[in-house]
């Protein structure tokens, strides 16, 4: 038996979905600035041959680029409150260890140290 692919009709059913969703999101995006957003370079994050499409039909005034670069470098610079959150979730996960630590011994299976942590 060979490989069985999607009918054609549902793939092109998802395709215009997609297409639907897209052109409906730019609408509101338009209706909610106004006209603010005619004119100038924007980063797009998600960054999809159909979107941009969309997006240029819908602001034909607007350089779209992709802004997924940018926003990774902002993310990876943390805030005093993520470190704080880091240094909780680590005081957190060292606890879990040291009871599972506690509990391990020869002739322990896995499923009862499961519990512990």
């Amino acid at each position: 038996m060979g490989k069985t692919k999607p009918p054609w009709n549902l793939r092109m059913g998802t395709a215009w979905k997609i297409i639907f969703i897209i052109k409906k999101w730019t609408e509101e995006i338009r209706a909610k600035l106004g006209g603010h957003l005619f004119e100038g370079k924007i980063g797009v994050d998600i960054w999809t041959p159909m979107l941009v499409k969309s997006l240029q039909a819908a602001f034909p005034k607007a350089e779209f680029v992709e802004g997924k670069p940018v926003l990774a470098r902002a993310q990876s610079v943390m805030t005093k409150d993520e470190i704080e959150c880091q240094r909780a979730a680590t005081m957190i996960t060292e606890a879990g260890f040291q009871a599972l630590f506690e509990k391990m011994r020869p002739g322990v299976c896995s499923p009862s140290l499961s519990v512990v942590s």
